[in-house]
């Protein structure tokens, strides 16, 4: 089998252990890179030449992913990937409210063009204006 061929291959079985992955990127990236490594070092050996290889030598994708939650604090990743959806939300509401402000702007723009000063006079009784309201 060609090397692109392979390369193609280990792709298609990354991409199905990321599939059953749940986590945040973080942990995600540095779990497919040590997968990743992991493959090549059994290329490099000898011991995978095809996709039926990579299958054999390295496991399931569900059962790789299986393992790693078997190993891994889940705790870590769960404070992590709700620190990330807080962040989302807060920009996500930031975003809201300024979308709400700009618009109000412009329809203020549109339907109340220009501004203008209404002061109230009063008159006196010798003739005299005097400002009421300013």
């Amino acid at each position: 089998m060609a090397d692109k061929q392979l390369n193609k291959e280990i792709n298609k079985y990354i991409k199905e252990v990321k599939s059953f992955l749940i986590c945040d990127l973080k942990t995600q990236k540095k779990f497919i890179n040590d997968l990743k490594n992991r493959i090549y070092e059994h290329i490099d050996s000898g011991d995978i030449n095809n996709a039926e290889d990579i299958y054999n030598q390295i496991g399931e994708p569900r059962k790789i992913v299986q393992g790693f939650f078997d190993y891994t604090d889940t705790r870590k990743i769960k404070r992590r990937m709700t620190l990330v959806k807080f962040i989302i939300i807060a920009v996500l509401i930031a975003l809201l409210i300024w979308g709400i402000g700009v618009s109000a702007v412009v329809i203020d723009e549109v339907y109340h063009p220009g501004y203008f000063v209404e002061e109230s006079y009063e008159i006196d009784s010798s003739g005299n204006e005097i400002v009421a309201d300013r």
